[in-house]
């Protein structure tokens, strides 16, 4: 594995470790705070989730995003003051404006979102903390695009930490039920909000330039367009759930999510590393081959933490929540392999990246938008929240074979086609004899648990044969410990 490979290998894992430990503690807590909150109050928050994602999209402009494709321009008209310092700037006033107007409105938007205006305090909340959470957008894209990966895992670790005490405090001491846990999520992201400033733009010499302004609102009028396909590629299945089969549904739906996130956390790792990687090599030789090479490898470890969280849904859910949130486990496997899928879409547009075509980006977000409804509509009412996570399976194969195709004018990937053939015909069948024993309600627990453990191991033997699991990658991965195992023996000054 090459040093560059490495240094992204590397930079993923401190990213995952610092989101492991604090979704590793929400998990933990679920427990608690399924005991004080209903299935209908995850329905809720769900829905106030996708307001949050929308408006802050919206908002945003692609300000954000399009900074970070001039990140490592290097030309005087986007020294990185002047890009950072406007798009700071960008980001605390649009969303201002567009959060207050909202606030304004919220209990009709409350009787748009649930039929009633009851919850309009939930939404002023909701709002808060997305305009909290612009704040930090551009200071966290900075520690990224430095490379600066344990300072970006330090403040999302304790923003989500300070969030889950915040919000366990309010909800299971304080007695304020749904309305608390929001408190607590809008004290955490204002908390973040004020470290990311202090950590990612001080002493950066920030000003701001009408010139930059125009080229950033320029080339990120595109990404205005997405957050419209992006609500409706993520969250869309929870409005069509909620009209056919009830806000309690939704709760389920929502809480499955939740747990299939410790998927996430390794897409996220990977997402938050890959594009400083991506724009500073693109124009390397080799760097076609190194990407599909990126892409074998997500492919491995992807599949392979859907597959093993497959096993242990069921048994999670059992372990950690109360009986009426049981049915929820079910769905787990295919919103694991929805996110999983995620990651394998932002390898696959590479191209679009590097050449920097947001429109062509909007494109194929539009047509998956358009799958997504297509599905949603079909598979929903008939079969709930199964229905939910298959379509979300389906939505986003299409994207990646859209962005396949739609990046081979651009940047062609030679992928290594047989190697992860090989990965998707283990992991199917892995997967399907995961899915066969949970339908086998007569098959006594141990000798369940014991077979589809077993199915998780068979699919790690797998990556021998594949060539995934290779001396060169055994080699890396040795030489990674040791120096790990050095740095924490090492006497401390």
């Amino acid at each position: 594995m090459s040093d560059k490979l490495g240094r992204l290998a590397g930079q993923s894992f401190l990213y995952l470790a610092g989101n492991v430990a604090s979704k590793l503690l929400a998990l933990l807590l679920l427990p608690l705070f399924t005991r004080y909150l209903a299935p209908a109050d995850y329905g809720v928050t769900g829905l106030l989730l996708t307001v949050s994602v929308v408006v802050g999209s919206l908002a945003e402009a692609g300000v954000p995003s399009a900074a970070a494709l001039y990140y490592h321009d290097g030309s005087p008209a986007l020294a990185r003051p002047c890009l950072l310092g406007t798009a700071q700037a960008w980001q605390a006033t649009v969303p201002l404006a567009l959060c207050a107007l909202l606030t304004w409105l919220a209990a009709p938007l409350s009787e748009l979102l649930f039929r009633t205006p009851a919850h309009a305090a939930l939404v002023v909340l909701t709002l808060g903390a997305t305009y909290a959470r612009s704040l930090a957008a551009v200071p966290l894209l900075a520690l990224r695009m430095e490379g600066r990966a344990r300072a970006y895992a330090a403040l999302t670790t304790t923003h989500l930490a300070l969030g889950l005490a915040a919000s366990l405090f309010l909800v299971a001491v304080a007695g304020r039920g749904l309305r608390g846990y929001l408190e607590g999520q809008l004290l955490a992201a204002a908390a973040q909000a004020a470290a990311a400033l202090l950590l990612g733009l001080r002493g950066a010499g920030l000003r701001v330039s009408g010139e930059c302004l125009r080229l950033l609102v320029g080339k990120g009028w595109p990404y205005v367009l997405m957050p419209a396909s992006f609500w409706v590629l993520a969250y869309s299945d929870r409005y069509f759930l909620e009209r056919t089969w009830g806000i309690g549904e939704v709760g389920l739906y929502s809480l499955a999510g939740s747990v299939a996130a410790a998927v996430s956390l390794g897409v996220d790792a990977f997402g938050a590393a890959w594009p400083p990687y991506l724009l500073a090599r693109a124009r390397e030789p080799g760097a076609a081959r190194a990407f599909a090479r990126v892409f074998t490898y997500y492919a491995a470890a992807a599949l392979g933490a859907v597959l093993a969280l497959s096993a242990v849904g069921r048994e999670l859910f059992r372990v950690l929540t109360q009986p009426p949130f049981w049915g929820a486990a079910a769905v787990v496997p295919w919103l694991a392999l929805a996110y999983a899928l995620k990651g394998a879409y932002l390898v696959a547009i590479a191209g679009i990246y590097v050449e920097r075509r947001p429109v062509r980006q909007a494109g194929i977000e539009a047509a998956g938008a358009a799958t997504a409804l297509g599905l949603n509509f079909l598979l929903i009412s008939r079969f709930g929240r199964i229905g939910a996570g298959l379509a979300s399976v389906g939505t986003h194969l299409v994207l990646v074979a859209l962005a396949v195709v739609a990046c081979r004018s651009l940047l062609a990937l030679p992928y290594e086609r047989a190697r992860v053939a090989g990965l998707v015909a283990a992991f199917a069948l892995g997967l399907g004899l995961c899915l066969g024993v949970d339908a086998a309600p007569a098959l006594p627990p141990l000798a369940g648990v014991a077979a589809k453990l077993g199915a998780v191991a068979a699919f790690v033997c797998a990556l021998l044969p594949l060539g995934i699991a290779g001396p060169e990658e055994r080699a890396w991965l040795r030489s990674r410990l040791m120096r790990l195992g050095r740095a924490s023996t090492e006497p401390r000054a």
